[in-house]
């Protein structure tokens, strides 16, 4: 602003002591300032004509806390040089900033890479490039956008899961003895090296002895089996903000079991009522578990259909042979009831418990986790601040089976906008 207010005010001084008789020098300087200050604002001007550019974001898939390159390649195609062009990437999300000055010949090229790493899942807009020309003196800055803003989908970050189990022996019936994990009971079908997280009970102590190393069995699994994660998205239920929040925890604990089953070729579906109905039919691949990445990042707990109506939908399009991981913080007696009533129809049923209180909201969850467990639902419960790898696996104190013992480890995107359960 005082920039501005001096390129106003020293000409008008000059030009008023000029007019007051003054020597002539003083008219040959206000002349010379003039000429000075005209020079000055064309070359801020030009310094912005005749230049293409090109803000690239990166196309492939990026998970939120991990850094990605930016690039902005910026052509002089004109005689004229742009000795101080300032180059900017603005965001409406202010998610950086950062600029620089730079000097680019006749017919020259310059590019431009950084780091970027954006905290949290979501669509961001990157951008506009803004180009700003500048004069020899810094006395005017002409702005131009270069090119427009681009969109960034950032896929929500996922934790590795090689020991998730849920154990139910109480229910030998139900498919397996036990749930679908890396340790399925069924007939051994090879063997291979040992890595971190395997668990000691699938040693092959005949092959280790043989090759002097670790040797682990790996067994067939019923390929036949879906995996139906139910996320509740309920605003109601809630609580926290930013990556302290129930919602990214919950998202989270998706995404990762999601990509954990993918992973070992079973199908996986999706079922979510929150600011849109996302519904993903189970089903198996990378492309598959992408689609359902992609709802991910960007849904909100923002619905308003409670979840026992969205388990009563879900209900409904599992088949027999399916295993349903409900995700929720819902204290409401009619959640354990929903969770139970799914058991009931013959359905594999466990939950993830995210405890509200520990995110500063209400600590009711604690009747849900009783009538659970008196069950036999297989249960884990979810505090604010906890390791999501141990707690899913089973080595946190307060993650127990439904008889209290102590467990070892564990489309295309429907945005139609429309609830698919009447409110």
């Amino acid at each position: 602003m005082w920039r501005k207010v001096l390129l106003i005010l020293v000409p008008l001084v000059i030009l008023a002591i000029a007019l007051t008789g003054a020597h002539i020098l003083v008219e040959r300087l206000f002349i010379l300032t003039m000429i000075v200050l005209v020079f000055s604002y064309l070359v801020a001007f030009l310094g912005t004509r005749g230049i293409k550019s090109h803000l690239k974001v990166p196309g492939q898939r990026y998970q939120a806390g991990k850094s990605f390159p930016i690039e902005a390649t910026v052509e002089n195609t004109s005689v004229w040089p742009k000795p101080f062009l300032k180059l900017k990437i603005k965001s409406a999300e202010k998610l950086s900033e950062k600029d620089v000055m730079v000097n680019i010949p006749s017919r020259g090229v310059y590019s431009w890479q950084y780091e970027l790493s954006l905290p949290q899942r979501g669509l961001y807009h990157l951008g506009p490039l803004v180009g700003e020309g500048m004069d020899v003196f810094g006395l005017f800055g002409v702005k131009r956008e270069l090119d427009c803003a681009k969109e960034m989908l950032i896929y929500p970050p996922t934790v590795e899961l090689p020991l998730f189990r849920i154990k139910s022996q109480s229910e030998p019936g139900l498919l397996h003895s036990e749930w679908i994990s890396d340790e399925t009971t069924g007939a051994i079908s090879g063997v291979r090296e040992y890595v971190p997280g395997d668990s000691l009970n699938r040693i092959h102590w005949r092959s280790t002895a043989h090759l002097g190393k670790l040797v682990v069995k790996e067994f067939d699994i019923d390929l036949s089996e879906k995996i139906w994660i139910i996320l509740d998205l309920n605003k109601e239920s809630h609580c926290g903000s930013g990556l302290e929040s129930t919602e990214e925890y919950g998202v989270i604990i998706a995404a990762s079991i999601v990509k954990k089953y993918i992973d070992s070729g079973l199908h996986v579906g999706l079922v979510a009522q929150g600011d849109k109905y996302y519904f993903y039919p189970a089903r198996q691949g990378e492309l598959h578990m992408w689609r359902i990445m992609e709802a991910l990042a960007v849904c909100k707990a923002k619905g308003r259909i409670p979840l026992q109506r969205v388990l009563t939908g879900a209900g409904q399009q599992m088949s027999g042979n399916s295993v349903a991981i409900v995700i929720t913080c819902g204290a409401q007696q009619e959640v354990a009831g929903s969770i139970i009533s799914l058991k009931k129809q013959g359905f594999q049923v466990a939950a993830v418990l995210l405890d509200g209180s520990t995110f500063g909201g209400n600590g009711l969850i604690r009747e849900t986790e009783k009538r659970l467990r008196a069950s036999n639902v297989p249960l884990y419960v979810i505090n604010k601040g906890d390791n999501l790898t141990d707690s899913l696996s089973g080595k946190e104190s307060g993650v127990k089976t439904a008889e209290g013992r102590d467990v070892a480890g564990v489309g295309l995107l429907n945005h139609t906008g429309e609830s698919r359960y009447p409110e």
